[in-house]
């Protein structure tokens, strides 16, 4: 799958800057959730995405919701994506959500997965193989 994720290229489209990324390790036992800040102003609203891959490759879907400062929500879509990895199911729940939110005026955006190859993807610390 080496240079098959075109991850830069998808991400700088949205032309957002990231800030800075924290990890938040919660209850032993849970997923991490991985958070970057995309914006480069104040975050007004938290995305949280997710990818599914049934098989690695596979049958893949992407989903996500949109929630204001107060927890309320704004948006939450799911959609099916053809036949790939979990990575790239992943990236695509993060671009179909960043897109919506740029799109409907909302640019200070806390995005949330629990993929901590996309957060590195998406700051710069590594390149999609």
């Amino acid at each position: 799958m080496r240079n098959t994720l075109p991850t830069a290229a998808r991400v700088l489209t949205f032309d957002l800057e990231v800030i800075t990324d924290c990890v938040c390790f919660r209850t032993p036992g849970y997923e991490n959730v991985q958070h970057v800040l995309v914006s480069d102003n104040f975050a007004r609203v938290n995305l949280n995405t997710d990818g599914s891959a049934l098989g690695n490759p596979g049958r893949i879907g992407a989903g996500g919701i949109l929630r204001d400062c107060n927890g309320d929500l704004i948006y939450a879509f799911n959609s099916p994506q053809g036949v790939g990895t979990n990575n790239q199911a992943d990236l695509e729940a993060a671009c179909i959500g960043l897109a919506w939110s740029l799109d409907n005026g909302y640019s200070g955006v806390i995005l949330e997965v629990d993929s901590e190859l996309l957060v590195s993807w998406i700051g710069g610390r590594i390149a999609p193989l």
